[in-house]
């Protein structure tokens, strides 16, 4: 009596829509499906799948004479992330703006070399930052900040007044 096959397997997964690789581990040959009993989409210890916009099962199958139980293989499609640091904006000379990364991320890296959800400044300039989630996905923003000084704000304000009122 031959031995049933083993099979290992290992799932694959992608961040927003793509292709990804599924693995699977025998010492017999393995073949893959798209169901226990389904159709056969292909043979070998790699299945590339075809660009996925959501999760999906595979199944993959060690052996021939005495197979292995058919073993579930997750493609899972994870989202991308989403920030917004708002739009580009001006202070004035003096005052600070908290650029807020947002919350839930597992890392933050901004442009400045600073980790964290947030960050004060009151510098012009370009800020960037790049998150990354719990499933290693990433998604960046950039806002830029420009500085006005408040002398320049008082000169740009000019009134005009036209005598006598109402004119003829």
């Amino acid at each position: 009596i031959n031995p049933v096959s083993t099979l290992t397997v290992t799932d694959g997964s992608s961040c927003g829509n793509g292709s990804m690789t599924l693995i699977a581990n025998s010492t017999e040959a393995i073949s893959w499906y798209d169901a226990p009993g389904g159709n056969l989409l292909a043979t070998g210890s790699t299945f590339t799948t075809p660009v996925l916009s959501s999760s999906l099962q595979y199944f993959a199958v060690a052996g021939g004479l005495c197979p292995s139980s058919p073993m579930t293989v997750n493609a899972v499609v994870n989202p991308i992330p989403v920030i917004s640091l708002g739009n580009d904006t001006a202070i004035e000379t003096g005052n600070t703006i908290t650029l807020d990364a947002g919350s839930g991320f597992a890392t933050y890296l901004w442009s400045t070399s600073e980790t964290t959800q947030l960050i004060t400044t009151g510098i012009g300039g370009d800020y960037s930052v790049l998150v990354t989630d719990v499933n290693g996905c990433t998604a960046s923003d950039t806002i830029s900040i420009s500085v006005i000084s408040k002398a320049g704000a008082a000169v740009s304000a000019l009134v005009s007044e036209v005598y006598p009122n109402p004119f003829n």
